[in-house]
């Protein structure tokens, strides 16, 4: 694996963004759910939405791979909103040092619990780094599918 810059997202990375989200969605989302399911749930995702999170608070930090933009992580106050990784750079624990950074700058910010809603398929990732599931919770998708959630949370 080459050299992992992680460091925050901007506008400028709109497009980058939304490509990882898709593929991860694409890829790495049938390990639990369908076809279909995976396309309900990419489904409306634009560039400009992660401009508009952006700019309603919500931090994103990217890991840069190879000069690419092959994944990211975002949060708001306690929560994880999101951690996609292009499946061209999955399982070389570039989403543990995403979220790592993002757990430090959450801690630093004084949160004391992290939570976040994992899809199926993030479950054993997010265990492995010490979450636990708390419920686990239907989900509409922007397609309008409802699929299996689980609520998990960590302490700082």
């Amino acid at each position: 694996m080459s050299t992992v810059i992680i460091r925050d997202a901007t506008h400028d990375d709109a497009d980058a963004l939304l490509a990882v989200h898709q593929a991860a969605i694409g890829t790495l989302g049938r390990e639990a759910y369908t076809e279909g399911e995976c396309e309900s749930w990419a489904f409306g995702l634009t560039s400009s939405g992660y401009v508009n999170s952006m700019d309603a608070g919500e931090t994103f930090v990217a890991a840069i791979c190879a000069d690419t933009l092959a994944a990211f992580c975002s949060y708001m106050d306690n929560e994880i909103a999101g951690l996609f990784v292009h499946p061209q750079w999955s399982r070389q624990r570039v989403a543990s040092k995403l979220l790592s950074t993002a757990e430090g700058r959450m801690r630093q910010s004084g949160v004391k619990k992290i939570i976040l809603d994992a899809a199926a398929s993030a479950v054993p990732f997010y265990q492995a780094a010490g979450y636990v599931i708390e419920c686990q919770t239907p989900w509409r998708t922007r397609g309008g599918l409802s699929l299996s959630s689980y609520r998990m949370t960590k302490d700082c």
